[in-house]
Parts: structure tokens; C-alpha cells; sequence
């Protein structure tokens, strides 16, 4: 009678410390997963946090001939709010780097330099495309795409001095070739007239 109730009692214990371990167990896989949704959620609220700054950035710089784009330090895209102010004239450029977006607020004309750039927030991608029939700005993040739109009329600036500088290279060439043809051309007129000449006078002397 001893020897069973040592058993069960054995069995009581070695189950309530696999109920125990089971316990522990389901704590510390929670515990896991937590930390990966949060995690998750942490930089999904980055990417929209991104975004909605980008957004703010740009209406309150809004103004004709503000909005451009160019190339970053690393090559990527940079949006640049130009400021026409009486002290001067002043850039906001918003761009990436190294996984952060950062914004840098210099005068126009300085050289990129993120060493004085804020960060914004961390993301690893930052694109950015300019609609000037609809007045957009589309900002594209690791989350998603935010579409920006612009209060000013003519806020992007024009970006048509590639073709009047192709324009102007043309005209001089084609002018040189046309005064090269000239100057070809008088030598020939200037040979058929004396031609014309001599021959007059050798009819006359017949």
C-alpha cells in the first residue's frame, strides 16, 4: 500500500514539473514572438512616421519654383525646397543615408554634407517622383507611397534648360557651317566672274 501511494505521489510531482516546463516554455516562445511584432511594428511606424514628415517638410516650404528634385551623395534621389528669402536664398534637402532619412537646411549652392543633416527617421528606401501636370509630389518609403499635393500653381520648377542649352549648342555650329559654305562659295563666284571676263574680252579681240 506504501510502495503505490509512493507512486502516485512520484507521478503527482513528475507531472506537475512537466505542467511547470510546458509553462515555461509557452512564456518564453510569447516572449519571442512579442518582440518580433513589436519589432515589426517599430519600423512599420517609422516608415509611416517618414512619410507624414516628408509630407509637413513640403507644405510648409510650398511656393512657385520651390520644388525640385536631384542626385544624393549616394546617388539615390533627393527632394530640395528652395526658400528665396531676403538673407538669401536656402535649400531644405531631405535624402538617405545610410538607412536613415535625413534633412539638411543650407544655403543654395553648398556642397552635400550629412555630417549636419538631421535624421528624420530610418528607412532604407526614399524615391521620389514630381508631377507637374497634377502638382504632385510621390514620396516612396519602405512602407508604402505617400502622394503630396501641391498648393502653390507652378511649384515644381521647370526643368526645360537641358534642350535650350542642346538649342544653343546647334546654332553656333550651324552658323560656322553656313559662314564655312560662304567662304567656300565667294572663291567659286569670284573664279566663274573672271572667267566670265576673260571671255568677254577674248570675243572682243576676235
Amino acid at each position: 500500500m506504501n510502495a503505490r501511494t509512493d507512486r502516485e505521489h512520484l507521478f503527482t510531482v513528475a507531472l506537475f514539473f512537466v505542467f511547470v516546463a510546458a509553462l515555461l516554455l509557452a512564456l518564453l516562445m510569447g516572449t519571442g514572438v512579442y518582440r518580433r511584432i513589436h519589432a515589426a511594428g517599430a519600423t512599420s511606424g517609422e516608415a509611416r512616421l517618414a512619410g507624414s514628415l516628408v509630407a509637413n517638410i513640403v507644405r510648409s516650404k510650398d511656393a512657385e519654383d520651390s520644388v525640385r528634385t536631384a542626385a544624393d551623395p549616394e546617388g539615390g534621389d533627393a527632394l530640395v525646397l528652395t526658400e528665396h528669402l531676403e538673407s538669401g536664398t536656402f535649400e531644405t534637402r531631405l535624402y538617405l543615408h545610410e538607412g536613415s532619412l535625413v534633412e539638411e537646411y543650407v544655403p543654395a549652392g553648398t556642397p552635400y554634407d550629412a555630417t549636419n543633416a538631421s535624421v528624420l527617421a530610418t528607412t532604407n528606401r526614399f524615391d521620389v517622383e514630381l508631377d507637374p501636370a497634377e502638382e504632385l509630389v510621390v514620396v516612396t518609403t519602405d512602407e508604402g507611397t505617400t502622394e503630396i499635393a501641391l498648393r502653390s500653381g507652378g511649384a515644381i520648377e521647370d526643368d526645360g534648360a537641358t534642350g535650350d542649352a542642346t538649342d544653343g549648342a546647334e546654332g553656333p555650329a550651324a552658323a560656322t557651317a553656313a559662314a564655312d559654305n560662304d567662304a567656300d562659295a565667294e572663291p567659286a563666284t569670284t573664279s566663274a566672274t573672271t572667267a566670265a571676263s576673260e571671255s568677254t574680252e577674248g570675243g572682243e579681240r576676235q
